[in-house]
C-alpha cells in the first residue's frame, strides 16, 4: 500500500492555467500535490497522530476550560498551540518538531510567530524551534483574522472593513467589464451575495460586547457605514438619507442583524456542545480565572439579543 501511494507522487509534474493561458510543467519542491484527492487523507492522518504524540508527551501543556482541555487548534496545515505558560508552549514547539522530525517533515520557522495575550504587558522571552529563534509578535493573523495581544476586538474588525471594500470594488470593476445593468435590483443582489458576507466575517468572536466596549462599537459602526454608504450609493441617494428609512423601503435587514444571527446559531451550536454545557460555562464566568471577564460579557450581551430577536431563551 505504501509503494502504491508513494508511486502516485512519484515523478509528479505541475502546470499553472492563468487567464486560460497553461505554463510550463514543473516538479513540486515540497509538500503534498495540491488538488489531489488523496492529500487530504495524507495529512489527516498526520494531524491525527500529532494530536496523540502531544497529548502523550506533554499531557499538561493546555489552556483549560471546565472539562475542556485546549492543546492545538488545527485548520488544514494551520496548527496552532496553546498553553498556559512560557514554559509549556516551548515544551510543545520542542514536542512538535520531534514529531515532525520523526516522520521527515519540516517546520517553516519563518512562517512560525509566538503571541502573549495578556491585557497586562509582560516580559518578553525567546522561544526556539529546532534551535532557530522563533519570532514574537504582538497582532497575528489566524484564518482571516488579526488577532492581538491585549485581547481587543478591535484589531479583529478594522482590517474587514479595508478587505470588504477592496472585495466590492473587485465585483463592481468586473460588473462594468462585463457592460451588464446597472439596475438597483442587480446591484443589491451583488452587495448581498458579496458584501454582508465580507462584513459579517468572524463575527461570531467580536460581533458582541468585549471588555473594550468603546473601541469595539466604535469598530463595528465602522462596518455600518460602510454599509450603509453602499446602499445609498445603489440608490443615488443623498448622504443625509436616514438609512432607517432606506432599508424598511428596500426590505433589507440592519448590518448588526446578520452578525446576531451568526453569534446566535454559533452560541445554539455551543449550547448542544457535549463538552461544555452552556449554562454550566454560564457559572463558571461568574467565578474565577483571568479571561473570565470575556466570557462573562459575552455571554451576557448573547442572552440579551436570544430574548431580543424574539427567540425564546432556555439557558
Amino acid at each position: 500500500m505504501l509503494g502504491a501511494i508513494q508511486s502516485l507522487y512519484d515523478g509528479c509534474l505541475l502546470s499553472i492555467r492563468v487567464n486560460g493561458v497553461t505554463g510550463g510543467r514543473q516538479a513540486p519542491s515540497m509538500g503534498l500535490r495540491q488538488g489531489c484527492p488523496l492529500s487530504a487523507t495524507l495529512l489527516g492522518l498526520f494531524i491525527d497522530g500529532l494530536h496523540c504524540y502531544l497529548e502523550n508527551a506533554m499531557p499538561t501543556a493546555c489552556i483549560q476550560i471546565l472539562q475542556l482541555r485546549l492543546r492545538e487548534l488545527v485548520y488544514a496545515d494551520d496548527i496552532c498551540l496553546l498553553a498556559s505558560s512560557p514554559g509549556q508552549l516551548q515544551a510543545l514547539i520542542d514536542a512538535l518538531a520531534a514529531c515532525c522530525a520523526a516522520l521527515h517533515m519540516e517546520i517553516s520557522v519563518p512562517k512560525t510567530k509566538v503571541m502573549v495575550v495578556s491585557a497586562a504587558p509582560t516580559l518578553s522571552r525567546t522561544f526556539t524551534c529546532n534551535g532557530n529563534p522563533v519570532e514574537q509578535v504582538v497582532t497575528f493573523k489566524y484564518l482571516g483574522l488579526h488577532f492581538h495581544e491585549s485581547g481587543s476586538v478591535a484589531h479583529l474588525i478594522t482590517p474587514i472593513k479595508s478587505r470588504a471594500g477592496s472585495s466590492w470594488a473587485a465585483v463592481q470593476r468586473r460588473h462594468s467589464l462585463l457592460q451588464c445593468g446597472t439596475t438597483v435590483k442587480l446591484h443589491l443582489r451583488l452587495l448581498r451575495a458579496i458584501l454582508v458576507p465580507a462584513l459579517q466575517y468572524g463575527c461570531q468572536v467580536w460581533g458582541m460586547h468585549s471588555p473594550h466596549v468603546a473601541v469595539a462599537n466604535h469598530a463595528r459602526s465602522q462596518l455600518q457605514r460602510l454599509y450603509d454608504y453602499h446602499l445609498r450609493t445603489i440608490c443615488r441617494l443623498a448622504p443625509s438619507t436616514p438609512c432607517k428609512l432606506l432599508l424598511t423601503e428596500l426590505g433589507l435587514l440592519p448590518l448588526q442583524v446578520f452578525w446576531w444571527r451568526q453569534t446566535l446559531h454559533f452560541g445554539i451550536v455551543w449550547l448542544l456542545s457535549p463538552l461544555v454545557p452552556f449554562t454550566t460555562l454560564c457559572l463558571w464566568t461568574t467565578s474565577r480565572m483571568p479571561f473570565r471577564g470575556v466570557l462573562a460579557i459575552w455571554l451576557a450581551h448573547w442572552q440579551h439579543v436570544y430574548i431580543q430577536l424574539s427567540l425564546r431563551c432556555r439557558v
